[in-house]
């Protein structure tokens, strides 16, 4: 209610569960836009694109000894390439 004159802008991709009718009930009558991406366009995911870096700066050629050694190297990532969100 204290942010009514604002809009939540939510990217989906074509999932099939997206596309709800539940989902489309649960927004209605709120401030929320439900933005679909086109189909086989991952790329204009932010999240998405996040991933594919990860894998190719990341993860590409390694052989991490553990899981916490391979959430150390991605958080090192994070921190280098996005140093005022991490």
């Amino acid at each position: 209610k204290r942010l009514k004159h604002y809009r939540i802008y939510i990217i989906l991709d074509c999932w099939r569960a997206h596309e709800s009718k539940l989902l489309s009930q649960w927004v209605k009558g709120k401030s929320i836009e439900l933005a679909f991406l086109p189909t086989n366009c991952s790329w204009l995911n932010p999240v998405e694109r996040l991933f594919a870096l990860i894998d190719k700066d990341v993860l590409a050629n390694s052989n991490y000894a553990s899981g916490k050694e391979l959430k150390s190297a991605i958080r090192k990532y994070l921190r280098k390439v996005f140093p005022k969100m991490i």
